[in-house]
């Protein structure tokens, strides 16, 4: 998905392939805060008006969702996700929706779509690092 940004998100079209990434699954820290960061392209940033978010499920059922104030530039502070009410056995899906845009007063902004499939257990990663590729790269 394009955007055209002039101050506020003016307008978005369709484009093939709706910028989806999917990364490989990750061992994640049951007993520690977890940090996800983004590793956003050169030249982008998060657009800071669109409704960016990051959403955390587990069979289809949705756990937990962070929305755009709670991304701080490049990083959002997950918390302990063992102390949220889920079966620890099973494995977790990490999406998120992000708006990126290029640097600048009038930019190109693009949706991408971003997701990871998590377990939680001993031993596991206490950061996660996500970097989007460019939009209208793939």
């Amino acid at each position: 998905m394009l955007c055209l940004v002039i101050g506020l998100l003016v307008g978005c079209t369709e484009r093939a392939g709706g910028g989806r990434q999917e990364m490989d699954p990750a061992r994640v820290s049951a007993q520690a805060p977890v940090v996800l960061r983004f590793d956003f392209p050169a030249g982008f940033k998060l657009n800071a008006t669109a409704p960016s978010e990051v959403r955390l499920s587990q069979g289809g059922a949705s756990i937990k969702k962070w929305e755009r104030a709670s991304i701080q530039e490049d990083r959002l502070e997950l918390g302990s996700l063992g102390d949220l009410k889920i079966d620890l056995s099973r494995q977790l899906l990490l999406e998120a929706t992000l708006y990126l845009c290029q640097k600048g007063d009038l930019s190109l902004c693009a949706q991408v779509r971003l997701k990871q499939p998590i377990q939680l257990g001993p031993g596991g990663t206490q950061t996660l690092v996500w970097a989007p590729s460019r939009p209208g790269s793939g």
